[in-house]
Protein backbone atom coordinates (compact mmCIF):
# COMPACT_ATOMS: atom_id res chain seq x y z
CA UNK A 1 0.00 0.00 0.00
CA UNK A 2 1.18 3.58 -0.92
CA UNK A 3 2.61 5.80 1.87
CA UNK A 4 0.17 7.87 0.95
CA UNK A 5 -2.90 6.22 1.41
CA UNK A 6 -5.30 5.21 -1.49
CA UNK A 7 -5.62 7.03 -4.58
CA UNK A 8 -8.54 9.39 -5.19
CA UNK A 9 -11.37 7.89 -7.01
CA UNK A 10 -11.18 8.87 -10.59
CA UNK A 11 -6.98 9.85 -11.20
CA UNK A 12 -4.68 8.03 -13.19
CA UNK A 13 -2.62 5.63 -11.95
CA UNK A 14 0.55 7.39 -13.23
CA UNK A 15 1.17 11.13 -13.79
CA UNK A 16 -1.47 14.11 -13.19
CA UNK A 17 -5.49 13.58 -14.01
CA UNK A 18 -6.57 15.07 -17.16
CA UNK A 19 -7.99 18.33 -16.85
CA UNK A 20 -10.32 18.02 -19.86
CA UNK A 21 -11.45 14.45 -19.58
CA UNK A 22 -13.66 15.11 -22.41
CA UNK A 23 -11.56 16.75 -24.37
CA UNK A 24 -11.32 15.32 -28.44
CA UNK A 25 -8.76 16.83 -30.50
CA UNK A 26 -10.22 15.78 -33.64
CA UNK A 27 -13.64 16.12 -32.43
CA UNK A 28 -12.66 19.79 -31.82
CA UNK A 29 -10.92 20.47 -35.29
CA UNK A 30 -13.57 18.51 -36.63
CA UNK A 31 -15.98 21.06 -35.76
CA UNK A 32 -14.12 23.87 -36.40
CA UNK A 33 -13.80 23.35 -39.66
CA UNK A 34 -17.49 22.63 -40.07
CA UNK A 35 -17.76 26.69 -38.29
CA UNK A 36 -15.38 28.05 -41.01
CA UNK A 37 -16.54 26.35 -44.25
CA UNK A 38 -20.35 27.17 -43.29
CA UNK A 39 -19.38 31.09 -41.93
CA UNK A 40 -16.59 31.34 -45.26
CA UNK A 41 -19.93 30.15 -47.88
CA UNK A 42 -17.71 29.88 -50.73
CA UNK A 43 -14.62 27.69 -51.24
CA UNK A 44 -11.94 30.40 -52.22
CA UNK A 45 -8.68 29.92 -55.53
CA UNK A 46 -6.90 32.93 -56.23
CA UNK A 47 -7.07 31.68 -59.91
CA UNK A 48 -10.83 32.54 -59.84
CA UNK A 49 -12.70 36.17 -59.42
CA UNK A 50 -14.23 35.75 -55.38
CA UNK A 51 -18.18 37.67 -55.61
CA UNK A 52 -17.16 40.99 -53.91
CA UNK A 53 -19.77 40.01 -51.26
CA UNK A 54 -18.68 36.81 -50.10
CA UNK A 55 -17.41 36.45 -46.80
CA UNK A 56 -13.13 37.17 -45.94
CA UNK A 57 -11.01 35.14 -43.71
CA UNK A 58 -10.94 37.89 -41.58
CA UNK A 59 -14.33 38.41 -40.74
CA UNK A 60 -14.64 34.29 -40.39
CA UNK A 61 -11.92 35.27 -37.93
CA UNK A 62 -13.84 38.04 -35.98
CA UNK A 63 -16.46 35.67 -35.66
CA UNK A 64 -14.91 32.55 -34.57
CA UNK A 65 -12.29 34.68 -32.35
CA UNK A 66 -9.47 32.81 -33.77
CA UNK A 67 -6.76 34.29 -35.73
CA UNK A 68 -6.99 34.42 -39.69
CA UNK A 69 -3.92 32.36 -39.75
CA UNK A 70 -5.77 29.59 -38.16
CA UNK A 71 -8.98 29.87 -39.90
CA UNK A 72 -7.09 29.79 -43.37
CA UNK A 73 -6.01 26.05 -41.99
CA UNK A 74 -8.94 25.11 -41.38
CA UNK A 75 -10.29 25.80 -44.75
CA UNK A 76 -7.42 24.63 -46.23
CA UNK A 77 -8.17 21.08 -44.30
CA UNK A 78 -11.38 21.42 -45.61
CA UNK A 79 -9.97 22.00 -49.19
CA UNK A 80 -11.92 25.11 -49.18
CA UNK A 81 -8.96 27.12 -49.79
CA UNK A 82 -6.40 27.34 -52.35
CA UNK A 83 -3.92 29.69 -53.53
CA UNK A 84 -0.60 29.61 -55.65
CA UNK A 85 1.78 29.24 -52.14
CA UNK A 86 -0.31 26.36 -50.60
CA UNK A 87 -0.70 24.57 -54.01
CA UNK A 88 3.19 24.59 -54.14
CA UNK A 89 3.86 23.77 -50.58
CA UNK A 90 0.89 20.78 -50.55
CA UNK A 91 2.49 19.36 -53.88
CA UNK A 92 5.87 19.35 -52.27
CA UNK A 93 4.91 17.63 -49.51
CA UNK A 94 2.52 15.76 -51.42
CA UNK A 95 6.55 14.33 -53.13
CA UNK A 96 7.74 12.82 -49.35
CA UNK A 97 9.33 16.13 -48.44
CA UNK A 98 9.66 17.50 -44.52
CA UNK A 99 8.63 20.59 -43.72
CA UNK A 100 12.16 21.28 -43.59
CA UNK A 101 13.45 20.66 -46.50
CA UNK A 102 9.92 22.85 -47.80
CA UNK A 103 11.44 25.95 -45.67
CA UNK A 104 14.89 25.45 -47.65
CA UNK A 105 13.36 24.56 -51.13
CA UNK A 106 10.66 27.69 -50.76
CA UNK A 107 12.47 29.89 -48.69
CA UNK A 108 9.81 30.19 -46.51
CA UNK A 109 9.58 30.00 -42.39
CA UNK A 110 8.95 26.84 -41.12
CA UNK A 111 5.51 28.63 -38.94
CA UNK A 112 4.46 29.73 -42.93
CA UNK A 113 4.71 26.05 -43.85
CA UNK A 114 2.79 24.66 -41.45
CA UNK A 115 0.28 27.06 -41.77
CA UNK A 116 -0.37 26.03 -45.65
CA UNK A 117 -0.87 22.42 -44.75
CA UNK A 118 -4.20 21.24 -43.83
CA UNK A 119 -4.12 19.36 -40.19
CA UNK A 120 -2.65 16.29 -39.79
CA UNK A 121 -5.54 14.21 -37.90
CA UNK A 122 -8.86 15.49 -38.07
CA UNK A 123 -11.64 17.16 -40.69
CA UNK A 124 -11.08 15.28 -42.95
CA UNK A 125 -14.05 13.60 -44.11
CA UNK A 126 -16.65 16.25 -43.06
CA UNK A 127 -20.28 15.90 -43.91
CA UNK A 128 -20.24 19.51 -46.04
CA UNK A 129 -23.08 22.16 -45.31
CA UNK A 130 -26.13 20.55 -47.66
CA UNK A 131 -26.48 24.55 -49.34
CA UNK A 132 -22.77 24.25 -50.31
CA UNK A 133 -22.03 20.99 -50.96
CA UNK A 134 -22.49 20.57 -54.54
CA UNK A 135 -20.27 23.86 -54.92
CA UNK A 136 -17.37 22.12 -52.95
CA UNK A 137 -17.63 19.08 -55.00
CA UNK A 138 -17.58 20.86 -58.25
CA UNK A 139 -14.55 23.19 -56.37
CA UNK A 140 -12.56 19.77 -55.75
CA UNK A 141 -12.92 18.33 -58.92
CA UNK A 142 -12.13 21.32 -60.84
CA UNK A 143 -8.70 21.73 -59.20
CA UNK A 144 -7.97 18.20 -59.10
CA UNK A 145 -7.94 18.28 -62.62
CA UNK A 146 -5.95 21.38 -62.85
CA UNK A 147 -3.26 19.97 -60.71
CA UNK A 148 -3.17 16.41 -62.71
CA UNK A 149 -3.21 18.66 -66.16
CA UNK A 150 -0.34 20.51 -64.75
CA UNK A 151 1.77 17.23 -63.45
CA UNK A 152 1.06 16.06 -67.55
CA UNK A 153 1.39 18.76 -69.72
CA UNK A 154 3.42 17.26 -72.46
CA UNK A 155 3.08 14.09 -71.69
CA UNK A 156 1.58 11.65 -74.49
CA UNK A 157 -1.54 11.21 -72.98
CA UNK A 158 -1.92 14.78 -72.26
CA UNK A 159 -5.11 15.76 -74.35
CA UNK A 160 -6.60 12.72 -72.70
CA UNK A 161 -5.70 14.79 -69.26
CA UNK A 162 -7.00 17.89 -70.94
CA UNK A 163 -10.28 16.79 -71.94
CA UNK A 164 -11.23 15.74 -68.48
CA UNK A 165 -9.95 19.48 -67.39
CA UNK A 166 -12.35 20.79 -69.81
CA UNK A 167 -14.84 18.41 -69.10
CA UNK A 168 -14.84 19.50 -65.20
CA UNK A 169 -15.21 23.39 -66.10
CA UNK A 170 -17.93 23.08 -68.12
CA UNK A 171 -20.75 25.84 -67.03
CA UNK A 172 -17.55 27.55 -65.63
CA UNK A 173 -17.87 31.50 -65.74
CA UNK A 174 -15.18 32.18 -67.10
CA UNK A 175 -13.85 36.16 -67.33
CA UNK A 176 -12.09 37.54 -70.86
CA UNK A 177 -9.05 39.99 -69.63
CA UNK A 178 -11.39 42.64 -71.08
CA UNK A 179 -13.57 41.38 -68.30
CA UNK A 180 -16.27 39.58 -70.52
CA UNK A 181 -17.86 36.86 -69.07
CA UNK A 182 -18.01 33.01 -70.73
CA UNK A 183 -19.75 29.59 -70.16
CA UNK A 184 -19.62 26.76 -72.26
CA UNK A 185 -21.98 23.71 -72.55
CA UNK A 186 -20.32 20.05 -73.83
CA UNK A 187 -22.13 17.35 -76.08
CA UNK A 188 -21.09 14.42 -78.02
CA UNK A 189 -17.05 16.45 -77.61
CA UNK A 190 -18.06 19.18 -78.94
CA UNK A 191 -17.49 22.57 -76.82
CA UNK A 192 -20.46 25.28 -77.99
CA UNK A 193 -19.37 28.97 -76.14
CA UNK A 194 -21.07 32.09 -77.24
CA UNK A 195 -23.01 30.01 -80.34
CA UNK A 196 -19.72 28.87 -81.60
CA UNK A 197 -18.83 25.10 -81.84
CA UNK A 198 -15.60 23.52 -81.23
CA UNK A 199 -14.78 20.36 -82.00
CA UNK A 200 -12.64 17.78 -79.30
CA UNK A 201 -9.78 17.93 -82.30
CA UNK A 202 -9.76 21.85 -82.80
CA UNK A 203 -9.52 22.51 -78.80
CA UNK A 204 -6.50 19.86 -79.09
CA UNK A 205 -4.94 20.97 -82.15
CA UNK A 206 -4.92 24.46 -80.02
CA UNK A 207 -3.70 23.06 -77.06
CA UNK A 208 -0.33 21.69 -79.07
CA UNK A 209 -0.15 25.03 -81.26
CA UNK A 210 -0.15 26.68 -77.83
CA UNK A 211 2.52 24.14 -75.67
CA UNK A 212 5.02 24.90 -79.05
CA UNK A 213 4.70 28.61 -78.75
CA UNK A 214 5.46 28.20 -74.71
CA UNK A 215 8.28 26.12 -75.72
CA UNK A 216 10.23 28.62 -78.26
CA UNK A 217 8.98 31.36 -76.95
CA UNK A 218 8.65 31.18 -73.05
CA UNK A 219 4.62 32.33 -72.36
CA UNK A 220 1.46 33.18 -74.16
CA UNK A 221 0.15 36.38 -74.65
CA UNK A 222 -3.02 37.73 -76.70
CA UNK A 223 -0.32 39.31 -79.41
CA UNK A 224 1.31 35.74 -79.97
CA UNK A 225 -1.98 33.84 -78.84
CA UNK A 226 -2.64 30.91 -82.10
CA UNK A 227 -5.89 30.92 -80.70
CA UNK A 228 -9.02 32.63 -80.13
CA UNK A 229 -9.74 35.00 -77.63
CA UNK A 230 -12.12 32.35 -75.69
CA UNK A 231 -9.95 29.13 -76.30
CA UNK A 232 -7.18 31.25 -74.60
CA UNK A 233 -9.07 31.86 -71.75
CA UNK A 234 -10.00 28.76 -71.15
CA UNK A 235 -6.26 27.17 -71.42
CA UNK A 236 -5.34 30.30 -69.24
CA UNK A 237 -7.57 29.26 -66.77
CA UNK A 238 -7.17 25.45 -66.13
CA UNK A 239 -3.13 25.70 -66.23
CA UNK A 240 -2.81 25.13 -70.15
CA UNK A 241 -0.58 27.82 -70.78
CA UNK A 242 1.51 30.86 -68.57
CA UNK A 243 1.42 34.33 -69.31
Amino acid sequence: MSDFGPKRKGTAQRGRPRKRPDYDREKEIENLVQQAVTLFSLPFDDRDERPPDAPSINSVAQQMNISRVKVRKLLITADYYSSAASREIQKLHGCGLSIDQICERTGLKKQTVNSLLPYRKGAYNLEDPPQFAEKCRTFRKRKRACEQLSDRLDDTDCCQILWKAILAFEQYPFRTEEGRSLKYSIDCERLRMNERIYSRKEIEDAYHRIRRILRTEGCITKANCCCCEELYTVFLRIGACNR
